[in-house]
């Protein structure tokens, strides 16, 4: 029985800090296309760059 709950709570520690480790990859990306995003934007011309509110 300990075998089997030990094994369960291994599981989960191990499916939490794989689902840690990709927030903390995915977030880090999320920052570098901000900047990406807002370089394309300097580049276009005001009338293209979305602001035809």
């Amino acid at each position: 029985m300990w075998t089997n709950l030990t094994l369960v709570i291994l599981l989960i520690v191990v499916a939490w800090l794989l689902i840690f480790v990709f927030y903390l990859i995915t977030s880090r990306k999320q920052k570098t296309l901000e900047t990406h995003i807002e370089k394309i934007q300097n580049m276009l011309p005001p009338e293209q760059k979305g602001e035809d509110a």
